[in-house]
Order: C-alpha cells, then sequence, then structure tokens
C-alpha cells in the first residue's frame, strides 16, 4: 500500500466534524437502540481553523442494516455557514451547486423537523493508505481522538479534550472483495470486527447524563 496524498508529507493529518443533534440527542439514541436506518449529520473539514475560504464538506451520512452511505457536498466555509444557520434552500444550492438539491433539501429540512443544532466538535488524527494495484481499497487509522461542546459553528476559540486516549480504529474500506493478501494479515493476527463510534464515545464524554442509558 502507499500513503494517500494527505497523509504522504507527515504520515496523518487532522479529520474535524461538527455533528448536529437534537436537544434530547435523537441521533445518539437512535446509534444506541441499533436502529438499523439512521442517519448522521455534520460539518467535516481538514484544516486547523476555520476560515471563510476554508474547504468544507457537508455530510449525510446514512446507515442502512450493515450498509453505510455518505452523500458529501463541498464548499467553502464562508459560502455555507449562513445557509445552513438561516435553513436557506436557496443559498445553499448556489453554495453546494444545483445538481446537489436533492441532498441540500433533505439535509435542511430534517434539521428543521428534528431541530438539529451544531453540539459536538470530533477531531483526531488519521493515518490513511491505499492499495498499490487496487485504488478503491483503503485502511485508515484513527487515533488521539479529542472531543468538545460546541453550539454553534465556530469553533476556533475551543480546547478539545482527549478522549480514550489509548484507543486506535483500524478501518477496512474496499469496494466488492477483500483482497486475499489482507484478508491472511486479518486472519494471521486473529482480528476480530468490532463496532466503534467516535461519535458515540464523544457525546458521553460532554454529555455525562447520556451514560445513564449505556
Amino acid at each position: 500500500m502507499d500513503w494517500d496524498d494527505y497523509s504522504a508529507a507527515q504520515e496523518y493529518y487532522h479529520v474535524r466534524s461538527i455533528y448536529y443533534e437534537s436537544e434530547r440527542f435523537k441521533c445518539f439514541h437512535e446509534k444506541h437502540a441499533g436502529e438499523k436506518n439512521r442517519k448522521k449529520y455534520r460539518l467535516r473539514y481538514y484544516n486547523d481553523i476555520l476560515s471563510e475560504h476554508t474547504t468544507v464538506f457537508l455530510e449525510l451520512k446514512r446507515k442502512d442494516d450493515l450498509i453505510v452511505l455518505k452523500d458529501r457536498l463541498v464548499t467553502s466555509f464562508g459560502a455555507l455557514k449562513d445557509p445552513l444557520v438561516n435553513h436557506d434552500i436557496k443559498a445553499m444550492v448556489a453554495a453546494v451547486g444545483e445538481n446537489n438539491l436533492p441532498v441540500a433539501e433533505e439535509f435542511l429540512f430534517d434539521i428543521s423537523l428534528y431541530q438539529l443544532e451544531p453540539k459536538l466538535l470530533v477531531q483526531y488524527k488519521r493515518k490513511a493508505l491505499f492499495g498499490k494495484f487496487d485504488k478503491n481499497f483503503r485502511v485508515t487509522f484513527d487515533y488521539e481522538l479529542e472531543t468538545a461542546r460546541v453550539d454553534s459553528l465556530n469553533t476556533n476559540a475551543l480546547t478539545p479534550e482527549q478522549v480514550n486516549p489509548e484507543m486506535a480504529v483500524l478501518e477496512v474500506k474496499f469496494n466488492g472483495t477483500l483482497p486475499e493478501w489482507f484478508h491472511q494479515i486479518i486472519q494471521s493476527f486473529e482480528l476480530v470486527r468490532n463496532s466503534n463510534s467516535k461519535f458515540e464515545q464523544s457525546l458521553n464524554y460532554c454529555y455525562p447524563q447520556l451514560a445513564q442509558y449505556i
């Protein structure tokens, strides 16, 4: 495998996500209850700070039983923040493009319907590699998970705290069939698949009242 373009310089990069949640933590309870069909809503970026020119990704992540799907809209933070705050679909489409209208409408409709607001910052370091012969085969290592409460999209002044510092999450992503050589690695080290949610761990850390549901 080779490092991906973002990891090549220092073998990792930062991933930062602002998650939307309801006052009663709708997304958390759906995740904890193991509902087969559920969604998460987040704004993701990779820079240290958010500025008007920062490239951001508005993501609607769906879980359909064992299948995970992600719709991703890309634009600048300056173009996106006002439409998100004001729930302005016309300005949103102007920012992300007419071809992304269905996803933009769904995102704004859901955050209005469920009264979702920015609630949580989750950030971590990621090492990412892809197959030399199969570019769709990716392996990522996420570690040094940090989190903080938020009540807006202005996160630059926050000082996130570390969560579960000894944890690292290995994810294997592929289309179709897992490469045989990697399957042999899994067997050799007797690796087993476990569920792990950085979102859920961070919510539990920032909102201790959720511990009663664990």
